[in-house]
């Protein structure tokens, strides 16, 4: 007699109802690679947040010297041969694209549609093309993190076994026909979703927000190819990319979904997880996953370091500091900026002092300092053998929280914001400008402003508009210029640095040291200490290099015959 045990999920099992499938679809949602997670709280194969790839940019530093984005800043000493030491050692840094995981996330994405197809008669039709177009914009997802590091890779839109012989393998697709295929999924999907917040899936909104990021990335790509011998640049695709993001964005405003909250610190807040602004948040809660932001990137310090609370991982660097500008809106560096070297702190614009612990500050009812001079004040640097930038996080820390609370945080992690949104649109239209696309009206700069002028916290005011700062609307350079700073200050500590600084083609930034902030009792001051110099760039960097055991499993990618993008037997240019 045939007996199935009932201690055991089978296919059948979770796949014989709407809810058993959604149970299965909710784990890929938890595999979603979140970098605020760390340890055994990361579901993305135990990654760990205090060591994050995006530390590879100039604005934050792992905190310990020892930590491999410390060790590989400034010298790149990583190979396609090496796998553990090297960049991919079992997540650690926490590479957030590592391919050999993200392929094990899209395989999942593949069989779930797959396994929809085949116990389709258990469900309702439009149960099933709401799940169906979730999986093919989390498939897209995960491709688009491949994608932007290490270009072109194998896209595979089905499940693939031992069964199929050769079939298995299959050769890697350009860089432009992923972007095809992943802007196709998510424009159809957006036809199908839901116009709702969500809650952490995927809706219209966030598919259309996802698209609208993958055409921005294309349009830089495709402007300015790095290295230059993967592929001509094309400035008439450069433009059609650069308007089929705005074009989206617009969209996405109009949905009446989305909006800022009233200060940026809401957005930021466990009692407003999906909230209005967070258009695709990683979802925490107080027991799996959880959060644990306030734990792992508040500030450090002798008195709590030892009891496991504050960590100080991510701490920004002088650069990120000086990235702030003063409250009349100008930049530090401007002459009519008021900026004071000797007095750095004072005037800064709102954002700064919701952002940054920095000499004198009061966090947690502690005084910060440089030169503590008293047992009530903390030390903002503690030692000097860890990477201590005389600096910590402040933006979205709950310093409200006991030292039991720290482990039980599960405030979300937004992917993207309705900020991302006004800020995309806007870099769109600037770059679309210089191309030759429509000059410059009131709706990029109401989107630009919309981000200044809104206030950081409920005490703060926000900047001034930009034509009171500039005295008349900036020119097209001065846009250019203050979009990224705004992309880097308004999203400091998201996440996103690493992954702009590539995009805007500043390798050059990554030649720059990364700096810390000191007090000089002898002269009385503040000085400079130079943490790790950044003296190595190569544009063969702007592509990560593929681990060649991967490249060897795989024939077809490997293939001569089947080479795309400047490769040669699979491999980047210059690896």
């Amino acid at each position: 007699m045939d007996v199935k045990p009932t201690d055991q999920l089978t296919e059948e099992n979770v796949f014989n109802t709407e809810s058993g499938a959604d149970l299965f679809l909710n784990t890929i949602y938890v595999t979603l690679p979140c970098p605020e997670l760390n340890g055994s709280n990361a579901v993305i194969d135990g990654g760990l947040s205090y060591d994050n790839w995006d530390f590879m940019s100039p604005y934050n530093v792992c905190r310990y010297a020892w930590g491999r984005t410390s060790v590989y800043y400034g010298t790149y000493a990583y190979t396609a041969s090496e796998y553990n030491p090297g960049i991919y050692n079992h997540m650690y840094p926490s590479i957030f694209f590592q391919y050999n995981y993200i392929t094990g996330y899209i395989r999942n994405c593949n069989y779930f549609i797959e396994s929809l197809e085949k116990y389709k008669d258990q469900y309702s039709e439009s149960w099933i093309t709401k799940r169906v177009a979730e999986a093919k914009c989390l498939r897209a997802y995960y491709y688009h993190l491949l994608w932007m590091y290490y270009g072109g890779v194998p896209y595979i839109t089905k499940v693939l076994d031992t069964s199929m012989g050769d079939e298995m393998f299959q050769p890697s697709m350009s860089q432009e026909d992923m972007y095809k295929e992943m802007t196709t999924d998510l424009s159809n999907a957006a036809k199908v979703l839901p116009n709702e917040q969500g809650g952490g899936r995927f809706t219209k909104g966030a598919a259309l927000t996802l698209k609208a990021w993958i055409d921005l990335y294309w349009g830089d790509i495709i402007k300015d190819p790095r290295p230059s011998s993967i592929f001509p640049a094309d400035p008439q695709k450069a433009l059609d990319a650069y308007k089929a993001c705005a074009e989206t964005c617009q969209e996405i405003m109009g949905l009446g979904v989305y909006d800022l909250m009233p200060t940026r610190e809401d957005a930021f807040k466990e009692e407003n997880n999906n909230c209005k602004e967070q258009v695709f948040a990683y979802q925490c809660n107080k027991t799996f996953p959880k959060s644990r932001r306030s734990k792992i990137f508040g500030p450090y310090n002798e008195a709590t370091g030892a009891t496991g609370d504050y960590i100080g991982a991510g701490a920004p660097t002088q650069a990120l500091v000086d990235m702030y500008g003063m409250k009349n809106g100008l930049p530090i560096d401007d002459p009519n900026s008021g900026y004071d070297p000797e007095h750095p702190f004072e005037n800064r614009e709102p954002r700064f002092y919701a952002d940054i612990i920095y000499d004198g500050s009061v966090f947690t009812g502690h005084k910060f300092s440089l030169h503590p001079e008293s047992a009530e004040e903390l030390g903002l640097v503690p030692n000097e053998v860890d990477w201590f930038t005389g600096y910590f996080r402040r933006k979205g820390i709950n310093e409200n929280l006991s030292f039991a609370d720290f482990e039980t945080e599960g405030v979300n992690f937004s992917f993207f914001r309705y900020a991302d949104v006004l800020l995309m649109y806007a870099e769109a239209r600037i770059k679309a400008a210089e191309l030759g696309g429509d000059p410059i009206d009131d709706t990029v700069i109401d989107a630009i402003d919309r981000i200044r002028m809104r206030p950081a916290r409920s005490t703060d005011n926000g900047l001034p508009s930009l034509e009171t700062t500039y005295g008349g609307r900036p020119s097209l350079d001065k846009l250019k210029e203050i979009i990224f700073n705004e992309r880097i200050v308004e999203l400091s500590f998201e996440f996103k640095a690493y992954t702009d600084v590539r995009r805007f083609r500043r390798g050059d930034l990554l030649n720059q040291p990364k700096q810390a902030i000191r007090w000089d009792s002898n002269q009385g001051g503040y000085v400079l200490k130079t943490l790790s110099e950044g003296n190595f760039w190569d544009d063969k960097l702007y592509l990560i290099p593929i681990y060649q055991e991967w490249l060897e499993k795989n024939p077809a990618w490997m293939d001569p015959e089947k080479q795309v993008d400047g490769r040669t037997k699979g491999q980047n240019p210059g690896w």
